[in-house]
């Protein structure tokens, strides 16, 4: 196992199905304008991000994501996504007196490509966030402590068509990107954690694990081992100090 402090990211089942059947109807049906449905216009979505958070011994940390609300009140567009304060509150107001087990930790949002190929898409690295996703949350009135809302986590979820079906297995692009495909879509899921103290982005010793995709890593700190005993053929656990 890695000897760096590392963080991980585990993306529950419905966490990822809830970005997928979000960002796919946004990407594929669009968003009406001017009172109608306009599919020409491909939109980008988002919402907020909660789960729990284990310490390890070493002092890395396991952040598992098993819920995810879409913002159906956010301003949308081809390229950008915005959600206002008061819903950030309160969906954050409803989950702490509710659901107190699960912690905020930052939000997701899609970026849809419906005229650029996933050679380009990966060639530019347009998975990875914008410039200006890097400034979104810099907004100190809002995420703080006293809240409930720290920031810690940022998702993004690239999607675009291929001109035929996939048959690929889903890959790593990096430990903190998974790329796959469903039928001719190809999508990249990328995660970000957020240095609260500088405040900027980063995915150094950063781990993204999702079950569903890429089976389960299960093994986050060094394991002992059983040691059998010659005089008398007992085993003895070894654990890692």
């Amino acid at each position: 196992m890695s000897e760096n402090i590392c963080s991980y990211i585990s993306i529950s089942d419905d966490a990822l199905l809830s970005m997928v059947l979000n960002g796919m109807e946004a990407f594929v049906v669009g968003h009406i304008r001017n009172n109608k449905l306009n599919r020409r216009y491909t939109s980008e979505t988002g919402g907020s991000i909660w789960g729990t958070k284990n310490k390890l011994k070493n002092n890395s940390v396991l952040y598992h994501i098993n819920t995810i609300s879409t913002d159906t009140s956010a301003r949308t567009d081809t390229d950008s996504y915005g959600s206002t304060d008061e819903v950030y509150l309160l969906k954050n107001d409803i989950i702490s007196s509710y659901w107190p087990e699960k912690e905020f930790f930052g939000d997701f949002h899609t970026h849809p490509f419906k005229n650029i190929s996933y050679q380009e898409i990966e060639k530019e690295k347009n998975f990875e966030f914008s410039e200006q996703d890097r400034l979104s949350t810099q907004n100190d009135d809002l995420f703080n402590e006293n809240n409930g809302l720290c920031y810690q986590i940022g998702l993004v979820l690239t999607m675009c068509t291929m001109q035929r079906v996939s048959s690929s297995d889903p890959k790593y692009i990096n430990d903190s990107c998974i790329r796959f495909d469903m039928g001719n879509y190809r999508m990249w899921l990328k995660a970000y954690i957020y240095n609260r103290n500088k405040k900027i982005f980063t995915d150094e010793h950063l781990y993204l694990e999702c079950h569903r995709l890429m089976g389960q890593n299960g093994q986050y700190l060094d394991f002992g081992k059983g040691v059998k005993k010659s005089s008398n053929s007992t085993i003895v656990h070894k654990t890692v100090i």
